[in-house]
């Protein structure tokens, strides 16, 4: 993904090196790596004029290499888990006391010892989440 090719860690914001963009080039090809940057600029993304789309007569497409680098909110997608963002979905970790508060719950719980027994085994095997 080209915003995760763009970003870099160590130096947020700023521009790709000519060596990263002539890899970007060969990976992508010129096309889709203009498409994709003008979606990323217009979404807000990489920095306005990385990419002109039908600006030059003779070319359909300019890339300004000192413009290709992510925005701030580009910067916080391309270290977020944007699936689990756009789905909003919430990770949460269960801590092991949790977990033993959790099978002292189920033997304490009146259910059949069978019943019992197949939810201790659960939580073992697969985790809390297995029985929550």
């Amino acid at each position: 993904m080209i915003i995760q090719a763009l970003n870099n860690r160590e130096f947020l914001m700023k521009p790709i090196t000519q060596d990263k963009f002539n890899e970007l080039l060969e990976e992508f090809g010129e096309d889709q790596l203009a498409r994709e940057l003008d979606y990323l600029q217009k979404r807000g993304l990489v920095q306005d004029g990385a990419v002109r789309i039908g600006v030059v007569d003779d070319e359909p497409y300019s890339f300004n290499i000192h413009k290709m680098g992510l925005t701030a909110d580009g910067v916080d997608c391309a270290n977020a888990d944007t699936l689990g963002n756009k789905l909003n979905v919430v990770n949460i970790k269960i801590h092991e006391s949790t977990i033993k508060n959790l099978e002292a719950m189920i033997r304490a719980v009146n259910l059949p010892d069978e019943d019992k027994k197949t939810l201790l085994d659960m939580v073992k095997e697969k985790g809390a989440e297995a029985v929550v």
